[in-house]
């Protein structure tokens, strides 16, 4: 009998480090990059919370770019955000 695949389980056994062998830099971006919920923890005196009206319809994904020791941007010499958040409406 085939197994059931449960994705969030998935999700939450996944390892927290970007997987250049398997995957591009839009995939390795969507699925180990989002932060849980649109709130940045205080980090170099920066702190922020994204916060939608309940009744919106939008989307607001954030994304945690410059990652401490899995950096999705790896070239030291460009400038990177720490932080990116894509909203749709």
């Amino acid at each position: 009998m085939k197994q059931k695949i449960n994705p969030a389980q998935i999700l939450k056994d996944k390892k927290d480090k970007l997987d250049w062998q398997n995957f591009n830099f839009l995939e390795n971006l969507l699925v180990f990059c989002t932060v849980p919920g649109r709130t940045v923890p205080k980090e170099s005196g920066v702190h922020f919370r994204i916060s939608l009206d309940s009744q919106n319809q939008a989307i607001c994904i954030l994304f945690e770019i410059d990652r401490r020791n899995d950096p999705l941007i790896r070239n030291q010499a460009l400038k990177r955000p720490d932080y990116m958040s894509l909203y749709i409406d």
